[in-house]
């Protein structure tokens, strides 16, 4: 698994996850290359805005004098 940035027909960049997978004679020989490539510029950028806005929460909290915290009911475990 492989991601990289290529630039597409219309000269846009897009954000692509490359897979492959090689398959192997019994002597240990390549015989086949199987793979797919799956575009996820929507998904980067969104994992880019997430980590933008976590940044950003965390300078408020920093500047209010703040925290945040999770309370998993279930597990009965607190995350600060």
């Amino acid at each position: 698994q492989h991601v990289c940035r290529v630039i597409d027909a219309n000269r846009a960049t897009r954000t692509v996850e490359i897979r492959a997978s090689l398959y192997r004679d019994q002597d240990g020989r390549a015989v086949r290359m199987v793979g797919g490539v799956t575009d996820i510029s929507q998904r980067s950028a969104i994992e880019q805005e997430l980590r933008s806005s976590e940044a950003n929460l965390r300078v408020a909290e920093q500047i209010a004098l703040l925290g945040s915290w999770r309370w998993d009911v279930l597990r009965d475990s607190t995350t600060w």
